[in-house]
């Protein structure tokens, strides 16, 4: 009961809490300025979005990670669980399936957020044609991306201008 509830009740409390807490303070944050009611409603599907992906957060880890911790409740208390033939085939799933949820959240940020799925692709990018072999060692034209360089600044963002004025293009983010 211990496990269950350091390895499982705990974290499923304290994602509820936080995940609860920043809808209710996103959801309840006004935007700026005069009403326009296109900009509103955008902002308001995007607020829904966000919502949705932290209640799909919370709902992967909760099915990950029940399986298994009731399985372990179920064979303390009941010890000719472990007698049954296809035990470790049970235990094979729950735990391979409550070990893969440290994929889950990548994987449901890039389903669910434009802005995650766009960054991944730059850091890929980024990360290519940092250090490709073909591009760091192939002559000129016979890689798609030799002779290019890759700037870390931040593009042209809401985030990027301070004021009115742009950032220096040559700071890395």
């Amino acid at each position: 009961m211990l496990l269950m509830a350091l390895q499982y009740l705990v974290p499923l409390l304290v994602l509820m809490f936080t995940y609860t807490r920043i809808a209710l303070v996103v959801w309840g944050k006004r935007t700026p300025g005069e009403a326009h009611n296109i900009r509103d409603q955008r902002m308001a599907v995007a607020k829904r979005k966000m919502i949705k992906m932290m209640v799909t957060v919370v709902l992967v880890f909760t099915i990950c990670w029940l399986p298994l911790n009731t399985l372990l409740v179920t064979w303390d208390n009941d010890q000719s669980v472990g007698t049954w033939s296809l035990i470790p085939y049970v235990y094979l799933a729950c735990h391979w399936l409550a070990m893969s949820h440290c994929c889950a959240n990548p994987l449901i940020y890039c389903w669910m957020n434009s802005r995650f799925r766009q960054g991944f692709r730059q850091a890929l990018g980024r990360l290519c044609c940092g250090r490709c072999a073909a591009c760091a060692a192939g002559p000129m034209g016979l890689h798609p991306h030799a002779g290019t360089t890759v700037s870390m600044a931040r593009g042209n963002t809401l985030t990027s201008y301070h004021r009115g004025q742009p950032q220096n293009p040559q700071a890395v983010d």
